[in-house]
């Protein structure tokens, strides 16, 4: 009994004791790493699908604002990352900023930015974006990303950041998703157009018709559909007499001509 007692408290004690040298390691680690000096900086600007809203300068500048020395020969406990992290990130175009010295003293700044999935331009001709976390995001005039433009009767405010849940876009992004995950469809839908009693259509570059998908309800049923129709019948129809495929209707399809 007493040498069970016996072993518990040792087994105890090798466990605290190892627990307080960890600590006094990282303690130690970190007021050395505190203590070594900045000499630069090195920007890394982390993007998707080639987009670029953001620039190397875009960045220097606020270093610039933050420092104008760029850190260089100060401490890195001097340094206040945290705030420089934070005012990154405040650039709309930016998701994530992570910013940490390498035993060289270089500082490092990695900066990701946000990808857009949707360009939607609303019924007073104002553009933005929507990102891959379904948020709005301001147009750029620096560049333009290639994705699915949606126009028409879409009656969205201007850029406020967010995305109401009552609006049409929640349905826009759900669509925008499920397109981009479908092989056949991500490359091949150029624009969603919202029509003036609200119904979704899809423009294609399968040919000169429009398809009426209506709301998105059902919706991977009626891309199943319609990927169907493709495949099938594209061999003995000439999709370029019909203006318009509509999905409307449950387990139907309506071809109407011009």
């Amino acid at each position: 009994m007493k040498l069970t007692i016996i072993k518990r408290i040792l087994f105890v004690a090798v466990n605290v004791g190892i627990a307080l040298a960890v600590l006094l390691l990282l303690s130690f680690s970190i007021k050395f790493q505190g203590d070594i000096y900045c000499n630069g900086n090195a920007i890394n600007i982390i993007t998707k699908n080639e987009n670029k809203f953001l620039e190397l300068d875009d960045v220097k500048n606020i270093i610039s604002k933050f420092d104008k020395e760029r850190f260089n020969g100060k401490k890195l406990k001097d340094i206040d990352i945290l705030n420089l992290e934070q005012m990154i990130s405040q650039l709309d175009v930016v998701q994530k900023v992570q910013i940490y010295l390498s035993n060289k003293g270089m500082l490092n700044i990695e900066v990701e930015t946000r990808t857009p999935i949707l360009r939607v331009i609303n019924s007073n001709g104002v553009s933005f974006y929507i990102d891959e976390k379904g948020r709005k995001m301001p147009f750029s005039n620096k560049f333009t990303s290639k994705v699915i433009v949606a126009n028409g009767f879409i009656d969205e405010e201007e850029f406020n950041g967010e995305v109401s849940d009552s609006s049409i876009l929640i349905d826009l992004i759900a669509l925008v998703r499920t397109i981009k995950k479908d092989r056949f469809f991500k490359n091949k839908v150029q624009q969603i157009y919202v029509n003036e009693i609200g119904e979704i259509e899809l423009i294609t570059l399968l040919g000169s018709h429009v398809v009426v998908l209506g709301t998105i309800d059902r919706l991977e049923n009626k891309l199943d559909g319609l990927r169907s129709f493709y495949l099938k019948c594209t061999d003995f129809v000439d999709l370029e007499k019909y203006k318009s495929v509509d999905l409307k209707y449950k387990n139907q399809i309506i071809c109407k001509k011009f």
